[in-house]
């Protein structure tokens, strides 16, 4: 006789049915008494949403008075069992891995390429088109790219197709700033954008880009307050930017950074 993993289960169930065929008010409650568990979770095992303990069961076999046979095909099952939710247990653990690996490898995808945060901004723009070749064409990238980076980005949620339409899920989008935890990764993001706006110099008339620069000797302790000022003056620069009738995607990049070594070569 093969022992499955729901054999006790079904030896419960047998034993349930006669005792309720020579009582009919004799309940599951009654039942759980009996052997000494909990209603709740008695019913739970019945209807396999759990399984039971090895300790459980060989007290709920002494509480039945099995024949030798029969218990020990009862306790094998019960290990089956267990086996089995072992198993799952580890698959669903093996998984969650797996999509916590997926979503740090797309996020990471998100904040070093530069083309994601440019489809999240057309969403807001007049004309937009939930296409992947509308928003390739758009951006100058191939339209593979496009359909990945909007696959990415509701896999991540920071986009939700509602119907045919894409919408930004605003409070959801990261930042990209500067910080001890800077990587590779991140580093090229602002190289794309340099890239972009060596691009956008050559190309574009002085109408519809600016770029300002200054060269000045800095009192480097104030490096910290520094960076805050700049990422305030973004932030209310971007917000009043924002209002208003959108028609273009524009990239906002404020670089302050040192042309003179700590160390001077020597010659």
């Amino acid at each position: 006789m093969e022992i499955t993993s729901n054999h006790y289960r079904e030896m419960l169930r047998e034993e349930l049915q006669r005792r309720t065929g020579r009582n009919p008010r004799y309940s599951l409650r009654a039942f759980a008494k009996c052997l000494g568990v909990d209603v709740a979770a008695l019913s739970r095992v019945l209807s396999l949403k759990q399984t039971i303990t090895l300790r459980t069961a060989n007290k709920i076999v002494s509480k039945l008075d099995l024949p030798e046979k029969e218990r020990d095909f009862f306790l094998v099952s019960v290990m089956e069992d267990r086996k089995a939710l072992g198993i799952r247990r580890e698959k669903k653990s093996q998984l969650k891995r797996e999509g916590l690996l997926k979503m740090n490898e797309d996020l990471l995808k998100v904040t070093s390429e530069l083309h994601h945060f440019s489809i999240l901004e057309l969403t807001h723009i007049n004309g937009f088109k939930p296409d992947p070749l509308w928003i390739a064409n758009k951006l100058g990238i191939s339209e593979q790219k496009a359909a990945l980076a909007i696959e990415r980005l509701i896999r991540l949620g920071f986009l939700i197709q509602d119907g045919q339409e894409l919408k930004k899920v605003e409070e959801s989008v990261p930042a990209v700033h500067e910080s001890s935890t800077y990587n590779s990764e991140h580093k090229k993001y602002q190289r794309e954008t340099l890239c972009h706006g060596l691009h956008s110099l050559e190309n574009d008339p002085v109408t519809q880009r600016n770029f300002q620069a200054t060269t000045i000797a800095i009192d480097t302790e104030k490096m910290d307050f520094a960076k805050k000022m700049i990422q305030d003056f973004m932030s209310n620069l971007a917000g009043y930017l924002e209002k208003g009738e959108k028609k273009e995607v524009y990239q906002l990049s404020v670089g302050l950074f040192p042309l003179t070594k700590e160390k001077a070569a020597s010659y």
